[in-house]
């Protein structure tokens, strides 16, 4: 490359864990040895999941959340070991309709932690109906046409419900599942494929009608 000015990223990235740090208009020209220190000081935590008291052994999901943003830093599967940063992080495990949390759990070092599952209480949001409290809620009416990814007119009463919702309560954080269904073999077949198309347009539908700023964020 020609001799000049760069900024430069220099990236470790392992498991789940990834740092970036940027070396702003470096000056590079003939050979150049340098050493960057990153300053990591990492911990190696391993979650075990039980569930009625017994270990699920490795077939648990096990998530990292940065408790002031609410980002999952990455995922695990239970039993195995994760690598952060040190510091404080909630951590998630999920199975099959259950789930478990450590809030505020402070890693560092190798540690050994265990979560118990416990079954997820589900509500379903109605359009007028009364504002839903489990922590998990099933939204029916969010409709598509065949093969298509606009979202139809007839969704709109059951997004404003759940945008009222969210201006009901003080978290901002929310995870999205969705599954579809149709004319069998093709909604077989197109059920296993991702769906950025869909989960793009909730995201922007939700927050057009809501008057709270919009983080993106992973759902």
């Amino acid at each position: 490359m020609a001799a000049a000015a760069y900024d430069i990223a220099v990236r470790y990235s392992d498991r789940t864990f990834s740092k970036t740090k940027w070396l702003d208009a470096e000056q590079l020209a003939g050979k150049i040895d340098k050493t960057v220190e990153l300053g990591l000081r990492l911990a190696e935590p391993m979650v075990a999941v039980t569930r009625n008291g017994k270990d699920v052994g490795d077939t648990a999901n096990v998530g990292f959340i940065e408790p002031s943003t609410h980002e999952q830093i990455g995922s695990v599967r239970s039993g195995e070991a994760a690598l952060l940063e040190d510091g404080a992080y909630d951590i998630r495990a999920d199975l099959f309709g259950a789930e478990g949390w450590l809030r505020g759990a402070q890693l560092d070092g190798k540690r050994s932690l265990t979560i118990e599952l416990k079954p997820l209480k589900v509500e379903t949001l109605k359009v007028d109906g009364p504002a839903p409290t489990a922590c998990a809620i099933e939204v029916y009416g969010v409709n598509f046409d065949f093969d298509k990814s606009a979202l139809r007119p007839d969704s709109e009463p059951i997004l404003k419900q759940a945008v009222n919702l969210f201006k009901r309560t003080s978290s901002d954080a929310a995870r999205k599942r969705s599954a579809t269904s149709g004319a069998k073999p093709w909604s077989r077949s197109r059920r296993r494929e991702p769906k950025p198309a869909m989960r793009d347009l909730m995201w922007a539908a939700l927050c057009r009608a809501s008057s709270r700023p919009c983080y993106r964020r992973t759902l």
